[in-house]
């Protein structure tokens, strides 16, 4: 499918400044035929021979997009302007300036050709180094580069762009950028190839004074795509309203030209959990979350396209919600709104009513995206995101409007019996016998046994096959194993790689790469047999049962909002729409990414039922998933210089407890517990972790367990003295000294530590027959840790004993 005029001109702007990539990695120059004078920069003309060599523009869109800093010299047509202007607007309109207090000191004795981007979240100390996007590359270092890194960098792209016109082997058509579905592969590439690479580097020219070097070229590249897209399809007066601001002409830069649109499930807990049986979980989980997934992108495939914008107008869509950038005017309303409609009747008729998504906007001017470098409390793109995550939680209310909406009757099937009864839902009469599933259910089913076994998956509208997946009006899916199968779909809109491999396929990677434990013959683990495997599958003893962890960064909010005392730093963090937007996909990658990447490598009894966004919900075997929650921890601190912070609600369970029971009650365990926490030394609220129902801060945790290794070593020494009934008596004793910190108080509990003597005495070293000294220590020990830590030392009590305990 030939792209439209409308995609042309974002791809234009996706790729304006791809010369700064060539000019740094020092590629080949043709000077004479790509002279800067006529570009006015050096990148510039960079720009337009990568175009020329690689990409299939015609001279036409090359200009567009290569002459952005000289339209003057050009005819002067709209689609110069706009690509200069979304340019423009998506530098914030003013880059911060560096400065000494910001750490940038000797910019001047750096070459722009190993400058490095500044770390999202330390940008005086740290930095990223210039290489692929990839589960390892998300985390800074304080070493500056001594080589020019681009180099190798433009060689990997250079490399997997050449796959990605060349599909198919035996014919060598063409260069990328003609068809749809290059739209995401071009955009993709983009992303894994320039997202730690400073958009400016730090330098002084003339009379540009130097700038920080902290917005990553691919968010500045995509910005500029966000803003030539809107531009593009608004009516003529609004148009030039922007387009006067780059010019220096008569422009009102508080005139509301945008509409920032934002769309947001709801439900989606219900949507996933309820109704599934624990005997079916392991199989329907992942395949519904990740059916939210699909079903996300799918819907801001298709407002995009029926707010006739180009996809690259969407901002985001992951982990539930998709945001838009679109013209503001009645048309691209009513539209939205009957959108809406839309929606609710989908979701109505097959989830009834029981999820769906709500779609909110928020009218916005070029102002709301002035970057001011100052000590406001928001900047104006702060108080638009508020404003718009205020319409969102209103809009929530009014989901499924009854009064609006004439006729809402949920249909149900007719004649439901016990032998037409879905066996999975157990809402609606079976359609597939073999799964002896609903048409819904069945959906469900087929997608997770494709996540599973192809590599590939195709969106477009009408696909033609009996294989397709109906997601939304007329938009559908259909997964695909190998390349050779996908010939037949080279007129679709998308093509996603979803396979496990690290190699590049030459399609877009779907990066929501949820991990699951299988077996060797790559079929899922059911629950029951993660529930084996937990304290090692060939032994007798520890506890063989679960557990769940929901886990999500703390106060995020305050982070966004320029807060100093969170980034401790003498200047508020500057939110431009690109450095936000940088922010929100990095935090998503961390969880979708780099913790999948993770349970795959080290922690394979676990599940992933959702990770994305800012949270996670994991299950596995429960001693692995206590292991796996503090690899988390550790390294999303790493990941953001101890800046943000995690807590965690786990819950332990058995095989067949019911999975909707599971997700409400760790969501409980999350918000009632470990968010309400606050050390009682530090005042530091959250930063905790719930576990075996007792909540304490994660550095409390760590410095039990390391208090608590001596006495756990000398029990393993002496297992036949320290029996079970020894950790419950022990418990008690944590109780009775936590008691004397809540009143009222009770004298018989200040009795602890003479009950500990007494029982230790006699029913461990009475036990012994060399009366060990080093018992005598380990009772010293126990009556310490216990006085200081209280009911708290519970946690790793239970932690020794379930791990130890006979089954």
């Amino acid at each position: 499918m030939a792209l439209k005029d409308k995609d042309l001109l974002a791809l234009a702007a996706l790729l304006h400044d791809i010369g700064k990539f060539g000019q740094r990695a020092k590629i080949d120059w043709r000077s004479s035929a790509f002279n800067k004078n006529t570009y006015n920069h050096t990148h510039a003309a960079y720009t337009a021979q990568i175009l020329t060599d690689y990409f299939a523009f015609n001279d036409t869109y090359k200009d567009y997009s290569a002459m952005h800093h000289n339209v003057q010299a050009t005819s002067g047509d709209d689609e110069y302007w706009i690509i200069a202007s979304a340019d423009r607007l998506a530098s914030g309109f003013e880059r911060e300036k560096a400065n000494e207090i910001d750490g940038y000191k000797d910019w001047e004795n750096e070459d722009f050709r190993t400058q490095r981007l500044r770390s999202l979240f330390d940008e005086n100390n740290q930095e990223y180094g210039i290489q692929s996007l990839s589960s390892e590359a998300i985390f800074c270092t304080e070493q500056k580069s001594e080589t020019n890194e681009y180099i190798k960098a433009w060689q990997n792209f250079e490399e997997e762009l050449n796959d990605a016109i060349v599909k198919d082997k035996e014919q060598k058509t063409k260069k990328i950028g003609n068809d749809s579905t290059d739209l995401a592969t071009i955009d993709y590439l983009l992303k894994k190839h320039t997202t730690f690479m400073p958009s400016s580097t730090t330098f002084k020219k003339g009379d540009f004074e130097p700038v920080k070097a902290n917005i990553p070229l691919y968010d500045h590249l995509k910005t500029t795509a966000v803003f030539a897209s809107a531009i593009d399809a608004m009516e003529s007066d609004q148009k030039d309203n922007i387009l006067n601001y780059y010019k220096k002409q008569n422009c009102d830069i508080n005139q509301k030209d945008f509409l920032l649109i934002a769309g947001d499930f709801f439900g989606i807990q219900e949507f996933i959990f309820d109704n599934i049986q624990a005997s079916k979980a392991s199989k329907l989980l992942r395949a519904k979350s990740a059916f939210v997934q699909v079903l996300t992108k799918v819907l801001a495939f298709s407002l995009s396209d029926g707010l006739d914008l180009s996809r690259l107008a969407i901002i985001s869509d992951s982990a539930g919600k998709f945001e838009i950038l679109a013209p503001n005017n009645q048309i691209i309303k009513d539209k939205i709104k009957q959108f809406q409609k839309d929606l609710n009747k989908h979701f109505k008729k097959e989830f009834f009513a029981q999820t769906g998504v709500g779609v909110s906007y928020q009218e916005c001017s070029i102002a709301n995206f002035l970057l001011k470098d100052n000590n406001q409390e928001k900047s104006p793109y702060q108080v638009l995101r508020d404003n718009l995550a205020e319409k969102v939680e209103l809009d929530k209310f009014n989901k499924f409007d009854l009064q609006q909406e004439q006729g809402f009757i949920l249909e149900l099937d007719k004649d439901l019996d016990n032998q037409s009864l879905c066996q999975l839902c157990e809402k609606r009469k079976i359609f597939d016998k073999d799964k002896k599933a609903c048409k819904q259910c069945a959906k469900f089913v087929k997608v997770g046994e494709s996540l599973v076994k192809d590599n590939f998956v195709v969106i477009g509208q009408e696909i033609k096959s009996d294989k397709k997946i109906n997601i939304f009006a007329n938009w559908d899916i259909i997964f695909i194993n190998n390349k050779d199968g996908l010939k037949s779909y080279k007129d679709t809109i998308a093509i996603y790689d979803i396979s496990n491999k690290d190699e590049f396929q030459g399609y877009a990677k779907w990066e929501s790469q949820s991990y699951v434990a299988k077996d060797e013959k790559n079929k899922i683990l059911e629950f029951s047999e993660l529930a084996k495997n937990a304290c090692g599958a060939n032994t007798e003893k520890g506890v063989k049962a679960l557990m769940a962890v929901k886990a999500d960064v703390d106060d995020m909010g305050k982070f966004i909002r320029w807060s100093k005392t969170i980034l401790k730093s003498n200047t508020p963090i500057n939110h431009s729409f690109a450095k936000f937007n940088f922010f929100s996909r990095i935090i998503d990658y961390f969880f979708s990414v780099y913790v999948p990447f993770r349970m795959q490598k080290d922690f394979p009894d676990t599940y992933t039922i959702f990770a994305g966004g800012d949270d996670l919900f994991l299950i596995g075997a429960w001693d692995e998933v206590i292991n796996l929650n503090a690899e988390i921890r550790k390294e999303f601190r790493r990941f953001c210089n101890e800046k943000l912070s995690l807590s965690a609600g786990l819950l332990m369970f058995k095989e067949h407890t019911p999975i909707n029971y599971i997700a409400h009650k760790s969501e409980e365990v999350l918000d009632e517990k470990t968010k309400k926490y606050t050390d009682k030394e530090t005042k530091i609220s959250k930063n905790a972790l719930t576990l075996f129902n007792q909540t304490t801060s994660f550095e409390v945790y760590n410095k039990m367990k390391k208090a608590f290794e001596p006495v756990q070593e000398i029990a393993n020494e002496y297992k036949e003295q320290f029996g079970t009934a020894f950790w419950y008596r022990l418990i008690e004793l944590c109780e009775m000294r936590e008691a004397l910190n809540n009143p009222p108080f009770k004298p018989e509990k200040a009795m602890w530590k003479s009950k500990l003597h007494y029982s230790f005495q006699r029913n461990i070293i009475d036990k012994t027959k060399d009366k060990d000294d080093k018992l005598k220590q380990i009772k010293q020990d126990l009556e310490q840790i216990i006085d200081q830590y209280g009911g708290n030392l519970k946690i790793v009590i239970f932690e020794h004993l379930y791990k130890h305990r006979k089954q």
